[in-house]
């Protein structure tokens, strides 16, 4: 009688142990995000100068998604505002 006892203890014991490894193996799907794809900045650089050919690069910065671009043309600085996501510039004129 003794040993039914501790027997059903042991499996008790084993079938509430189980409960919460299982709830921590669930096969969760991983969250797939796009890929961000952000210009390089000497491609914001090479963007700036086709709108302003004759120009000179003074320096490129980056502010979130966008590269602000200071070109010197002249005696004027220029700063021309590139989007790193697709390429397009805007400013200056």
């Amino acid at each position: 009688m003794r040993r039914l006892t501790i027997l059903a203890a042991f499996l008790v014991a084993a079938l509430l142990a189980d409960g919460p490894a299982m709830a921590q193996s669930t096969n969760r799907l991983p969250v797939l995000r796009p890929p961000v794809i952000i210009l390089p900045p000497s491609m914001a650089l090479t963007r700036a100068l086709r709108q302003h050919p004759d120009a000179k690069p003074l320096g490129v910065k980056r502010k979130g998604n966008s590269y602000y671009v200071k070109l010197k043309k002249g005696n004027e600085v220029i700063v021309v505002e590139v989007d790193g996501g697709n390429g397009n510039g805007n400013g200056g004129d």
